[in-house]
């Protein structure tokens, strides 16, 4: 078993090698994304403290049985997490964003599960803490906000040469973008935008590179890897393919 202090340490020195810094807040919304793992784990817990209750004799009545148990099976969950979310080399959240990969976040996607149900309710609950009012905006609008901004970096990068063609592009196999191809159309028809495309599922598509003015990137966070991004934005500029920025879901 490792001290405290060692499990503490180790921590740390993961925090430094991956997420190079863990927020509270992004900590706390990693725990309420979770609950369901918090929930199964308190009951089952729960439920071991009441049989260990009647297996041995103790001094704890049947209701400080079922609570310690509870309170243990909170306690280990959150501690698991925590270790997965420091040790994670997956993009967590958009915060420092720019500084970390040089590329500016031009739009984040929250949307809002459609499902019924008390589960759908609660994750939709745990949306809103995070993301605000943000959350409850359609994602037609929420296309729109993203496409003007869109826009308008490629207005900035096309003030020495008029842009035609961009390439959308990321981490990911396949992502849906029907909502948000619908609005960079209309929002900007004179720029010819391509289908999503996996760069490093597609090493043939580095010869198709200069057709295209510059690229726009499409991330997922918990999905995108972090090294992942590093690197095909580092091919992107061994290129010289201007960067728009990224779009995180």
């Amino acid at each position: 078993m490792k001290r405290c202090g060692e499990w503490r340490k180790e921590v740390l020195e993961n925090t430094c090698d991956s997420q190079e810094e863990v927020h509270l807040a992004d900590l706390l919304f990693c725990y309420m994304k979770e609950w369901r793992k918090i929930l199964i784990s308190t009951c089952i817990f729960g439920i071991a403290f009441l049989i260990c209750k009647y297996q041995w004799p103790v001094d704890f009545s049947l209701v400080q049985s079922v609570i310690a148990g509870m309170l243990a099976g909170i306690l280990l969950i959150c501690l698991m997490l925590t270790q997965e979310y420091v040790k994670s080399d997956k993009l967590q959240n958009t915060r420092d964003f720019q500084e970390k990969f040089g590329m500016p976040v031009l739009g984040v996607f929250q949307q809002k599960k459609e499902k019924k149900g008390l589960s759908a309710c609660i994750d939709n609950w745990v949306l809103r803490t995070a993301g605000g009012k943000y959350v409850e905006i359609p994602p037609e609008e929420q296309a729109k906000i993203v496409a003007l901004h869109v826009k308008t970096a490629i207005e900035k990068h096309s003030e020495e040469k008029k842009w035609k063609r961009v390439l959308i592009t990321g981490t990911q196999e396949e992502i849906d973008l029907t909502v948000l191809y619908g609005q960079l159309t209309e929002k900007i028809g004179e720029i010819v935008f391509s289908s999503y495309r996996h760069f490093t599922l597609q090493p043939s598509m580095g010869e198709e590179l200069e057709e295209y003015d510059g690229v726009l990137f499409i991330e997922k966070r918990g999905i995108s890897f972090l090294e992942h991004i590093k690197e095909e934005r580092k091919q992107m500029e061994e290129r010289k393919i201007d960067i728009l920025g990224v779009v995180v879901f």
